[in-house]
């Protein structure tokens, strides 16, 4: 993240990934965020910028925190990278009890 470009970039590429995981087309994202689709994808091609009161709507209609609009791929993946390690700690914890209670017979 070195230039301005590569955050227009970020934000709508982003965008337009909360955008389908959200199964919206362009023209329904713009008709719920009431933004012309032209606008819509000016900003998912990284031409275009968005101001706080647009990114607040964009955030009410996605139902995502603001931050979600910055975060960059290898960041995404270590969050998912983590919560595979948060339930292999639950998998473990898991077994552990179930040894503890039916003991550790492997006949």
């Amino acid at each position: 993240m070195n230039t301005p470009d590569d955050l227009l970039k970020l934000l709508g590429n982003n965008l337009r990934m909360l955008r389908r995981k959200n199964n919206l087309s362009q023209m329904a994202f713009a008709e719920k965020t009431e933004k012309s689709q032209t606008f819509i994808n000016n900003i998912e091609n990284g031409k275009k910028w968005i101001s706080v009161e647009t990114l607040s709507t964009f955030c009410r209609v996605l139902k995502v925190p603001p931050h979600e609009f910055f975060i960059t791929e290898d960041i995404r993946n270590e969050k998912n990278a983590l919560n595979i390690l948060s339930k292999h700690k639950q998998f473990i914890e898991h077994i552990r009890e179930m040894f503890a209670k039916y003991g550790e017979e492997t006949e």
